[in-house]
C-alpha cells in the first residue's frame, strides 16, 4: 500500500494498515473534494488535489475489511453468546442486541438452520442503513457473491425503475432485505422451519431501520410480515393498507413476478402508489 493510501488512512482513524497488492499499470486519477484531509495531510501529499483509482479501491477494500473483522471480534470477546464460526447458533435474544455491523458479520455466518449448510453466502441486505422504505422479498434471487444484493439481473433493474416511477432514488431512503437470507442450492422454497429460524433477524432490521412502510414482495413476504397462513395468495393481501406493530404494510408483486406476468404491472403501480401516498401523508 502506498505512502499516501495510508496517509488517507490514518486521516480517516484507520491506518497505517499493511496490505498486499498486484502491482498495476498506471491509472487515470480523479479529484478529491476539498477540506476532505487535514493542512498537515495536504502539506505532506505531492498532489493533494488528486488520488488514484487505485489508491481508492485499498482505501474502501481495508476500511471495508476492517469492518468486518471488527464486528467478528466483537462478537468473539463475547458482547454476544457464540462465536461467528461455522457453528455459529445465535439466539433470538442475541440477536435483538445486536448493532448493524454485529448483525450483518452474524448473518454472514449464521447456521440457524439447515440452508447454512448447502449455501454459496447467506445475503444480509443492501440499501441505505437509514431507509424510510423497507423492501421485503423471499429469498435472495443470486448468491453467488457475498456483496450480492437481494434481487439481481432483470429483477434488480426493474425493481429501479419501479422507485423511480414514484420519485425515490435506488439506494437512498431504500433498504432492500429478504425473509430468509440463504438461498438454496435448489432454488426451493423456504419452510416452516426456516422462515422461523431466520425471522429474529429480519425482526432485529426492522427494529434498527424504524421505518415508517414496509413493502412485501410476493405472497411469502407478505404472509411472513403479516402474520398470515404461509398458503394465504397474494390477492387476499393486497388492496386495502395492512398494519404491523403501527407500520403500514403494502403488499405487491416481485419483480420477477412481472417479468413474466406484464399485465400483473397495473396493479404493481396501484401498490406502489398505495404506499407512496401513505407514506406522504405520515410525513
Amino acid at each position: 500500500m502506498s505512502d499516501r493510501t495510508n496517509l488517507f488512512l490514518r486521516e480517516m482513524g484507520l491506518g497505517p494498515r499493511w496490505m498486499l497488492r498486484d502491482a498495476g499499470a498506471e491509472v487515470p486519477t480523479i479529484g478529491l473534494a476539498e477540506g476532505l484531509i487535514s493542512a498537515e495531510a495536504v502539506a505532506l501529499i505531492d498532489d493533494p488535489v488528486t488520488i488514484t483509482a487505485v489508491e481508492i479501491v485499498e482505501i474502501v477494500q481495508t476500511v471495508t475489511a476492517i469492518e468486518v473483522v471488527e464486528a467478528m471480534a466483537a462478537s468473539a470477546e463475547g458482547e454476544h453468546e457464540g462465536a461467528v464460526d461455522a457453528t455459529h447458533q445465535p439466539s433470538a435474544q442475541q440477536i435483538a442486541d445486536m448493532s448493524w455491523p454485529q448483525l450483518q458479520a452474524s448473518v454472514t455466518a449464521c447456521r440457524r438452520c439447515a440452508r447454512g449448510e448447502v449455501r454459496h453466502h447467506a445475503i444480509s441486505g443492501a440499501g441505505d442503513l437509514n431507509a424510510n422504505w423497507l423492501y421485503v422479498s423471499a429469498v435472495p434471487d443470486n448468491d453467488e457473491s457475498p456483496d450480492a444484493a437481494p434481487l439481481a439481473g432483470a429483477s434488480l433493474a426493474l425493481f429501479g425503475n419501479m422507485l423511480r416511477a414514484i420519485d425515490l432514488v435506488p439506494g437512498s431512503n431504500v433498504y432492500l432485505t429478504t425473509l430468509v437470507k440463504c438461498r438454496a442450492i435448489d432454488d426451493r422454497a423456504p419452510n416452516a422451519d426456516e422462515i422461523n429460524a431466520c425471522r429474529p433477524y429480519l425482526e432485529r432490521q426492522i427494529a434498527l431501520l424504524q421505518p415508517s412502510i414496509l413493502l412485501a414482495f410476493g405472497s411469502a413476504a407478505a404472509a411472513a410480515l403479516l402474520q398470515r397462513d404461509p398458503a394465504t395468495p397474494l390477492v387476499n393481501m393486497r388492496g386495502p393498507l395492512q398494519q404491523r406493530g403501527g407500520v403500514p404494510v403494502v403488499a405487491t408483486h416481485h419483480p420477477q413476478h412481472l417479468i413474466e406476468h406484464p399485465a400483473d404491472k397495473r396493479e404493481a403501480w396501484a401498490d406502489l402508489c398505495l404506499a407512496r401516498e401513505t407514506d406522504a401523508a405520515s410525513t
